[in-house]
């Protein structure tokens, strides 16, 4: 099985920051492929569970209104604050590892402000 994380991590990366065009179905399959994913499987399966996806997005999509997401990508992490806009991928994924000790939180803190 895929790790959801791990792909969807890279896919982001891509639309996001490097500006791929992840839509198209063999470019989405060459930069799993690059990044050691069975790419044209990975893509296919989606392909052959696309009714399920649909939904799934329509029911996230949702979700998200109701948390008052405003764009794409919003960020909320256990009903933290909600961010949007792949520059505050910066600051979202510390959030998400944890801030570790109280010294390197204060660091952190003063090395973003």
């Amino acid at each position: 099985m895929y790790s959801r994380f791990t792909t969807k991590s890279f896919t982001d990366k891509a639309a996001w920051v490097d500006d791929i065009d992840i839509s198209d179905r063999q470019t989405l399959a060459n930069l799993l492929t690059g990044y050691g994913f069975q790419g044209a499987q990975l893509v296919q399966d989606a392909q052959e569970n696309k009714d399920h996806v649909k939904e799934r997005l329509i029911e996230n999509n949702k979700k998200a209104v109701a948390r008052g997401a405003c764009g794409v990508p919003s960020f909320q992490v256990n009903g933290g604050d909600m961010l949007w806009g792949q520059d505050h991928l910066n600051v979202r994924y510390p959030g998400l590892a944890g801030w570790g000790s109280e010294s390197t939180q204060n660091d952190q803190l003063q090395a973003r402000i």
